[in-house]
């Protein structure tokens, strides 16, 4: 038995060395493997769980490690925010300018549907990276391209990105009126339209609603367009 003590000590003390090791060599960091971990993150537990102490804990590092690749939590933020937008795939300029909004409208609200936490970041946040700009430029150059005035081209922009953020945004936190809300000893005499549609305000919002309300959009754009 005195013989194998050695051997015993010997490896407790291999297995203490290569503990230290591990624990002294912290995993390889970039600004990607951040945002991706901090966009798990949010996926998981919501926007308000990530802080810099709580995505190090993740990465298995140092909470100060993060700030040689991010400046800021609000740095951090804009980083998910542009890789979030980043993963629309380009479209390229179309030479149906209707077909691109609907493209363009698709893939904004396919995000929400895939990242419905990290979605709402996009709604608070000016983006500027290439990738997040490169739908934007798609849409634009193909309004351009079917005959929109530089004023009327950033005008259908508009209109159709505030419906389809403001659309896939409800989808995710819910819609002002639900069914709680509507009914009779809520509403009493005071407002008989709502009462009258509020099987159809506490319905769920779907591809169905959604393609109309951007089919709405595009028959006013094409109006505008033609006069």
């Amino acid at each position: 038995m005195s013989a194998q003590q050695p051997d015993a000590r010997a490896a407790t003390a291999t297995a203490s060395s290569a503990q230290r090791r591990r624990r002294g060599r912290p995993p390889k960091l970039s600004r990607p493997t951040i945002l991706a971990a901090a966009m798990a993150l949010i996926d998981r537990d919501g926007a308000e769980a990530l802080t810099m102490r709580s995505l190090a804990a993740e990465l298995g590092v140092e909470a100060m490690s993060l700030y040689r690749h991010v400046d800021s939590k609000e740095a951090l933020l804009d980083g998910v925010a542009e890789q979030l937008m980043g993963e629309i795939e380009p479209r390229g300029v179309s030479s149906d300018w209707a077909e691109a909004v609907r493209g363009f409208a698709s893939s904004v609200r396919g995000l929400a549907r895939e990242h419905p936490q990290a979605f709402t970041l996009l709604g608070m946040r000016a983006l500027a990276s290439a990738s997040a700009l490169q739908p934007v430029e798609d849409l634009l150059a193909s309004l351009r391209a079917g005959g929109f005035t530089p004023a009327r081209a950033v005008a259908a922009y508009r209109a159709v990105a505030a419906f389809t953020r403001g659309y896939a945004l409800s989808e995710v936190a819910g819609f002002a009126l639900d069914e709680g809300s509507l009914g009779a000893d809520t509403l009493g005499d005071r407002f008989p339209t709502i009462r009258a549609l509020s099987r159809h305000l506490a319905s769920e919002p779907n591809q169905g609603s959604f393609r109309a309300g951007i089919e709405l959009i595009i028959s006013g754009l094409s109006a505008e367009r033609e006069r």
